[in-house]
């Protein structure tokens, strides 16, 4: 992992979708920031973390995990804007 000058580590998303997903509280509260990949895994399974324990939330319908139109430009928009941003 690439380090920062501040002490930070530079992370990095992951470059395929999973089949099971995360979702977190901590994200509401901006401590973490997940992934679309991770909210929208292959197979409708989440891991839910909180900040005291986990749990597992899975749906029947594989389209739970589809993303929504908006959802899928958001991640066209940030791929492309990736291509030109040297730090993302």
């Amino acid at each position: 992992l690439p380090i920062w000058p501040t002490g930070g580590f530079v992370l990095r998303g992951i470059r395929a979708t999973p089949p099971v997903g995360l979702l977190s509280e901590l994200e509401a509260l901006r401590y973490v920031e997940v992934g679309s990949r991770l909210k929208c895994p292959s197979s409708p399974i989440w891991v839910v973390a909180s900040q005291t324990h986990y749990s597992i939330l899975f749906a029947t319908s594989a389209s739970a995990a589809a993303p929504s139109a908006l959802e899928a430009l958001e991640e066209e928009l940030q791929r492309r804007f990736a291509e030109f941003d040297r730090d993302w």
